[in-house]
């Protein structure tokens, strides 16, 4: 509810700058939704082993599992990163031929592309709270991806300190990156590997 509700705002503040600025956030999510869509499929087998690690007492594997993925992900998806960023104005140039907009498009493609691989870090944090059984702390971290840094955040950068949808799309690039360092930095240091359903001991 809070992840729709989220959005919600976000296309309000996006459409309070006008058509153009609508319309080039219906385009750059395109790259964001393919992106999406793309991690979804590749993280749930990460998911699927943490659970399988854990429930057969390895907590230390699942660990090394989901900081494997973590790193094998940032590469690949940094790889994608640059070629969505070198092709960007070609991919624009399918859907939009109006200056104004093709122009707000570019932008906001050039700065998502850059944070894309730190969006993959977000999802092998959720990923591995799903495996684990620990899904607060993804929870949480979502939520200030969002709500903090990108509705709130970008709310203050682009109408109260006025630099307009150029703050907006920093906001959405800055989302992603704390997202994916704090989704990183919990895979790696956060308890998640402790059991949540403990044995019942034998007597």
């Amino acid at each position: 509810a809070l992840n729709s509700s989220a959005f919600i705002f976000n296309n309000a503040i996006v459409n309070s700058f006008g058509i153009v600025a609508a319309t080039a956030l219906a385009v750059g999510f395109i790259v964001l939704d393919i992106a999406d869509s793309v991690l979804w499929g590749l993280t749930q087998a990460v998911a699927i082993m943490v659970g399988q690690s854990l429930g057969a007492g390895m907590p230390q594997r699942a660990r090394s599992v989901a900081v494997t993925a973590s790193h094998a992900l940032f590469l690949f998806i940094s790889a994608g990163s640059t070629l969505v960023y070198a092709f960007r104005r070609s991919f624009i140039s399918f859907f939009v031929d109006d200056p104004r907009v093709f122009g707000e498009a570019d932008t906001l493609i050039s700065m998502a592309a850059v944070t894309l691989p730190f969006f993959g870090l977000f999802f092998i944090g959720l990923s591995a709270g799903r495996g684990s059984g620990h899904t607060l702390v993804p929870s949480i971290i979502g939520i200030v991806r969002l709500w903090i840094v990108r509705i709130g955040l970008g709310y203050y950068i682009s109408v109260v300190l006025g630099f307009g949808t150029f703050g907006y799309w920093l906001a959405i690039a800055l989302s992603n990156f704390v997202g994916g360092v704090l989704a990183y930095i919990w895979v790696r240091k956060g308890n998640w590997t402790r059991p949540i359903i403990k044995q019942k001991s034998s007597t």
